[in-house]
C-alpha cells in the first residue's frame, strides 16, 4: 500500500515531462531541424564534433563519476529533490532575468561543447546569459542547504528523515557547483573567447 503513492507520483511526473517534451518540439521544431541540416553539412566536411569539448565534459563528469563509484556508495550522490531545487530554481531566476527566448538561446549555445557552431551565431548575449545564471545556482546551493537543515531539525528523532536532510543539505551544494563550474561559466567563457578571437580575426 505504501508503494502505491510513489508509482503515482513517478507516473504523473513521467507524464508531465513528456507534454514538456511535445511542446519543446512543437516550439522549436523548426529550429531543430535547421540545426540538424546545419551539423549534417559540417559532419560531410568532418568539422561536426568538437574533440577538446567532448574530452573536456568526459573528464569533468567522467571523473566525478568514477569517484563516486570508488567511493563505494555511487547512489548517495543522487538525489531527485536536490536536483529540483537546484535546476528549478536557477532556470527560474533565468526566466524572470532574462525572458524565455534569451533563456533559452544562452542554454542552447551550450551544444559548442560537442559540436562546433558558426561563429556568427555565438554572441555576447549568450555568454551573459550564462554567467547570470551563476549567482542563482549558488543560491539555489544554499537555499538547498538551509532546507535541509529545517528537515533534519525538525524530524531529529526519525533517523530516516535526518538521512534525507542531510543528502539536501550536501547534494544541493554539490549540485550547484558542478552546475556553475562545469557547464555555465565554461560556456561561457568559450563563447567570449570566441569573441575576441573573432575581434582580433577583424582587426588583423
Amino acid at each position: 500500500m505504501g508503494e502505491l503513492p510513489t508509482r503515482s507520483a513517478e507516473q504523473m511526473l513521467a507524464r508531465l515531462f513528456f507534454l514538456i517534451h511535445i511542446y519543446a518540439y512543437a516550439r522549436f521544431k523548426k529550429s531543430a531541424q535547421c540545426f540538424c541540416s546545419r551539423w549534417l553539412k559540417c559532419y560531410r566536411k568532418g568539422k561536426a564534433m568538437n574533440i577538446s569539448g567532448i574530452i573536456g565534459l568526459g573528464c569533468f563528469f567522467g571523473l566525478l563519476v568514477l569517484a563516486a563509484i570508488m567511493g563505494g556508495a555511487p547512489d548517495t550522490f543522487v538525489d531527485m529533490p536536490s536536483a529540483i531545487i537546484v535546476a528549478g530554481l536557477t532556470l527560474g531566476a533565468g526566466l524572470m532575468a532574462f525572458g524565455f527566448k534569451d533563456l533559452w538561446d544562452g542554454l542552447w549555445a551550450l551544444r559548442v561543447f560537442v559540436v562546433r557552431v558558426p561563429d556568427e551565431t555565438l554572441g555576447g548575449r549568450q555568454a551573459r546569459v550564462l554567467r547570470g545564471l551563476i549567482p542563482p545556482a549558488y543560491a539555489a546551493g544554499a537555499l538547498g542547504t538551509i532546507i535541509g537543515m529545517m528537515q533534519m531539525l525538525a524530524t531529529l528523532k526519525d533517523l530516516s528523515s535526518v538521512r534525507a536532510g542531510i543528502a539536501c543539505d550536501i547534494l544541493t551544494v554539490l549540485y550547484a557547483i558542478v552546475l556553475a563550474e562545469g557547464l555555465l561559466r565554461p560556456g561561457a567563457r568559450y563563447i567570449e573567447h570566441q569573441n575576441a578571437l573573432r575581434e582580433r580575426q577583424r582587426q588583423t
